[in-house]
């Protein structure tokens, strides 16, 4: 009988703890499932301005950034102060071997005067500005792509698109004849927006022409269609990068440099 007795008590002490426990188990799901309904909101909320680094300024995501500047600083840096290779004269006239490069397989009917604004934008730019002061913004270009690219098929169900151009002091013609092809050779309805990130041009014709080109193109093609970002002062690629990034409202983002050429397909 004592046996049996212990034998109750021992149960009844384990049903009692087992019921506080379910009690205190409830208890606290109750109170995470209280959290969670109201956090949740906030986080989705948040989500979007996560996603444009507003809330990141301490984040994993402006570190990289930052790192990515320093890198390119040091890139910069050390292309400027490139040491001489061996048989290189640092008293070189630099005119005399642009000429040589850019009137090498051109230009060889341009007078004087020609040749000597085709020579001085050539140093400017980097390509030959002169030229494609010359071109059609939209001239027909081949089609250096393989048959499996040539021959692939899309869904018709992709999603929207921000193409994003930097520059700075890019020569106006080839700016326009990027933002041309990529509107006039992509598909309508998937192209959202153009974005144009300038990073502190003092280019003239960057200012003036360049806003009336992209206000006529609004007017075409509805408000916003083409986005104008204007920096303050040179923020370099990455951070300009960030700006078009930030500004963009399309699901995938696009970056380019402002002096490339979109072909069909």
């Amino acid at each position: 009988m004592l046996c049996s007795r212990r034998t109750k008590t021992l149960v009844s002490t384990c049903v009692i703890l087992s019921g506080m426990t379910n009690i205190v188990c409830l208890l606290y799901v109750g109170w995470i499932s209280n959290y969670v309904a109201n956090v949740s909101p906030k986080v989705a909320e948040n989500s979007e301005l996560e996603r444009k680094l507003e809330d990141d300024s301490r984040g994993e995501t402006l570190k990289i950034i930052e790192r990515l500047d320093k890198l390119e600083s040091v890139v910069n840096e050390h292309i400027k102060d490139r040491p001489l290779k061996d048989g290189e004269d640092s008293l070189s006239d630099p005119a005399s071997d642009l000429a040589t490069s850019l009137f090498l397989h051109w230009g060889h009917d341009l007078g004087p005067e020609s040749r000597r604004a085709a020579l001085q934008k050539f140093q400017y730019y980097g390509y030959n500005g002169y030229l494609s002061d010359r071109v059609s913004l939209t001239r027909p270009i081949p089609d250096y792509r393989q048959d499996d690219c040539r021959n692939m098929v899309y869904s018709p169900d992709l999603p929207q698109l921000s193409v994003i151009f930097i520059f700075v002091n890019e020569a106006l013609s080839v700016l326009l004849r990027s933002v041309h092809t990529v509107i006039q050779r992509t598909p309508a309805h998937l192209l959202r927006e153009v974005i144009l990130v300038d990073d502190h041009s003092n280019s003239p014709e960057l200012k003036e022409h360049l806003q009336r080109f992209v206000d006529e193109s609004n007017a075409q093609h509805g408000p916003g269609f083409i986005k104008m970002v204007r920096h303050h002062k040179q923020e370099g690629l990455i951070r300009s990068r960030v700006s078009g990034w930030r500004a963009a409202s399309a699901p995938v983002v696009a970056l380019f440099d402002a002096h490339v050429e979109f072909n069909t397909g």
